[in-house]
């Protein structure tokens, strides 16, 4: 979708007004790339589903889309590292371990800091963990189970953020691992379900009101109106973060 690179700016937008101006959007944005990636993997894996008949096929469409992504995500990310680490760059001196194999999360939670300017590393991390399971979820649950499991990644993850919060986990150990980000991977999701569900009514949600435009003769879905949807989601379900974190 075409219109979905609008939102991708004002995500892009956010994250570089947090990284070079210190406003505090960065998080945000993040969260609105987050809510991008869950929307289109996941239509992605349900389109995939019409011709997942039988186990071996499924198995195929599964191999395929890993096929996809790593040749897609894997040559420019590792060249990136490679290089950083043939400079002898000082930031992965001592953990080009956690980048090479996306962990770099898991690395940040632990010590409860960014530490470097290759911090924003960490949200690619993310979404190579959640591309280990989500694809398995998707094309193989019983499609009677779909809508629960994507609630339930929604909730866990607000479950686990406030959990965190309670049991005095640092910043990072709450919103920069996986489980962490699943309400905002699955409110993407929750779009892409219900639009393979109802792709009339999906569409019909980019028309306003004013011009009462009948539902059967819905075509678009414009891009501000994606903007609207999508932000109002995030905000409901966003736990209020300290504002001295940059991220």
């Amino acid at each position: 979708m075409t219109q979905l690179d609008a939102l991708r700016a004002f995500a892009a937008f956010g994250v570089m007004l947090g990284h070079f101006y210190g406003i505090q959007w960065s998080l945000l944005g993040v969260h609105l790339f987050f809510v991008l990636s869950g929307f289109l993997i996941t239509g992605i894996l349900l389109k995939c589903r019409d011709s997942s008949y039988t186990w071996e096929k499924g198995k195929y469409q599964l191999r395929q889309f890993y096929i996809r992504r790593s040749l897609r995500i894997f040559p420019l990310y590792y060249l990136v590292i490679l290089v950083l680490i043939f400079v002898n760059f000082n930031i992965l001196r001592n953990s080009s371990l956690w980048y090479l194999t996306y962990t770099s999360n898991i690395y940040f939670a632990l010590i409860g800091r960014f530490g470097s300017s290759a911090g924003h590393f960490w949200s690619l991390a993310v979404e190579e963990q959640f591309y280990l399971l989500w694809p398995c979820l998707i094309l193989f649950l019983p499609e009677k189970y779909l809508l629960r499991c994507i609630s339930t990644a929604c909730l866990l993850g607000l479950l686990y953020r406030i959990g965190g919060s309670l049991l005095g986990l640092n910043f990072l150990a709450r919103v920069a691992v996986t489980i962490g980000c699943l309400d905002f991977l699955g409110i993407g999701a929750l779009l892409a379900f219900y639009r393979y569900k109802n792709p009339l009514q999906f569409n019909a949600l980019g028309y306003s009101r004013m011009y009462q435009t009948p539902p059967d003769l819905v075509v678009k879905f414009q891009p501000l109106d994606i903007i609207d949807v999508t932000l109002r989601m995030i905000l409901r379900l966003r736990v209020v973060y300290p504002r001295e974190i940059k991220g």
